[in-house]
């Protein structure tokens, strides 16, 4: 029985006094959250930022930084240092020997004897030949000369075969540079020349002799071919 009005002055307390005992209740959870979360580590402030708005698009990232243009032209040359321009002054080269290294002079050409043609270079095609009586190639020019006369060397070269051949006498051929070669036909006897000597343009090699058998029906004269590379050329197209 006893225990019986306990239980009812219990419950009209709670019922009276219930408001305040739930309030109490919230502000404990309220406290014990707000001191989790301020006192646990790992908890990182989230901030949040509003992005600018711009209305005048020249006023956007990056355009206030300026338009460069650069004109090559304007800039000034760039001077060496000072080390380099000693060394390239220090070596000095004439106009005169420029210009003698880049232009090889000629090579001059002479004729062997001064005389009339008599016959042309016929440049492969057959021409009469009045020794021999039949048309075939001459491939040298004949010019005329008396006898005894001095025949001089074409051009700078090197001896290189003096002979006597039994239809054309006695010859002499001389090599010159660019693959050029002169041959000298029915020169007279005793030549004293020696093969391998170098010569000059207009040094003698000998005397008009007339001992070209195969050529002996034509006035006196010396039979001149020229060769370029083997073939053979006309003579009076070189000599200048």
């Amino acid at each position: 029985m006893e225990n019986k009005n306990n239980s009812e002055k219990l419950s009209a307390f709670v019922e009276g006094k219930g408001f305040y005992i739930t309030l109490a209740v919230c502000l404990c959870i309220i406290g014990v959250s707000g001191y989790v979360l301020f006192f646990t580590p790992d908890a990182q402030p989230v901030y949040e930022v509003e992005m600018p708005t711009y209305s005048d698009k020249s006023q956007a990232a990056g355009a206030n930084i300026p338009d460069v243009s650069v004109d090559i032209a304007d800039e000034e040359p760039t001077i060496a240092p000072k080390e380099e321009r000693e060394v390239s002054s220090s070596v000095k080269v004439s106009e005169k020997s420029t210009q003698a290294a880049t232009e090889a002079e000629p090579e001059i050409y002479i004729p062997p004897v001064i005389g009339k043609v008599s016959r042309s270079f016929s440049m492969g095609e057959l021409v009469y030949d009045k020794t021999m009586g039949d048309y075939r190639t001459h491939n040298g020019v004949d010019i005329e000369c008396e006898a005894g006369a001095q025949v001089s060397c074409f051009g700078d070269g090197v001896i290189e075969k003096v002979y006597n051949d039994e239809l054309y006498g006695n010859c002499v051929v001389i090599s010159h540079n660019d693959g050029i070669v002169s041959v000298y036909k029915g020169l007279d006897r005793g030549i004293t020349l020696t093969e391998g000597r170098e010569i000059k343009a207009g040094d003698v090699i000998g005397a008009c002799g007339n001992t070209n058998i195969m050529e002996s029906e034509q006035e006196s004269h010396i039979h001149f071919e020229v060769m370029k590379d083997g073939e053979y050329v006309d003579p009076l197209a070189m000599i200048k």
